[in-house]
């Protein structure tokens, strides 16, 4: 079967969630339910969360980078299921789920505030913000989300670049865990040469808006206060040899 640009991203993003590595198959997607992608979504989400970095052994700036891999998968696959149609008997399925989740998701909208000190090192400005309890951890990842929805993906332009064929992208999705990221990978198994994964990297990031315009967007905040509160973090990571509060 022949995958196009969209097939493949929802290839990618169903492999991820649900560490498959299975053909792909529309047919998975047409039985795939919103209750079940929510959970998977959660499962993947504290597995990948930056706030328990030291709980599991990792880097919080690795974990970032899951986290917002994480985050945009589900957003790409809740897009492609909440426009498939529904029929009476995937209501009643539906039914059953969320009887069988309402607990869950009652305590899942909770708590979303963090609840701490502000931490003693460099923050960048949508972590300034959750931990300073500005913003909910749900508010952060709808940024992370929208921030990198903004910008092309690392395939798209490695191919627009003539470094990567659509074959060669296929393969990669394919082959790479849901924790390896894409320029990584096929840095390390000789699809790009450092130099063209490095170029690719820094195109995605002068692609990327600064997080803080998402939050202008939806008024949580005037410009003037994210001004403000971007200074206020700058001072803050003053302390810690950094100025820098982008994300």
């Amino acid at each position: 079967m022949t995958l196009n640009q969209s097939s493949l991203d929802l290839l990618s993003a169903y492999s991820l969630l649900f560490d498959s590595s299975i053909n792909f198959s529309i047919t998975v997607l047409k039985k795939l339910h919103p209750d079940e992608l929510k959970m998977a979504f959660r499962k993947k989400a504290l597995a990948t969360h930056p706030d328990r970095s030291m709980m599991l052994g990792r880097t919080e700036e690795e974990l970032q980078v899951r986290f917002q891999e994480v985050s945009n998968a589900y957003e790409v696959l809740k897009f492609y299921v909440s426009g498939k149609a529904t029929a009476t008997p995937a209501n009643q399925e539906k039914s059953a789920w969320e009887r069988k989740t309402k607990k869950s998701k009652t305590k899942w909208k909770e708590g979303y505030f963090f609840h701490g000190v502000l931490p003693e090192r460099r923050l960048k400005i949508g972590q300034y913000l959750y931990y300073s309890q500005m913003i909910s951890w749900q508010e952060l990842i709808d940024a992370i989300v929208w921030q990198k929805k903004q910008r092309p993906l690392f395939g798209q332009i490695a191919k627009d670049w003539g470094y990567l064929t659509s074959e060669d992208i296929m393969t990669i999705i394919r082959q790479k865990k849901y924790h390896d990221r894409f320029g990584d990978f096929a840095l390390r198994h000789g699809y790009l040469t450092s130099f063209q994964q490095m170029a690719v990297a820094g195109r995605q990031k002068l692609c990327q808006p600064l997080i803080g315009r998402h939050f202008i967007q939806k008024g949580v905040f005037t410009e003037s206060r994210m001004n403000i509160l971007n200074r206020q973090a700058q001072v803050h990571n003053m302390k810690f040899g950094s100025r820098r509060t982008s994300v």
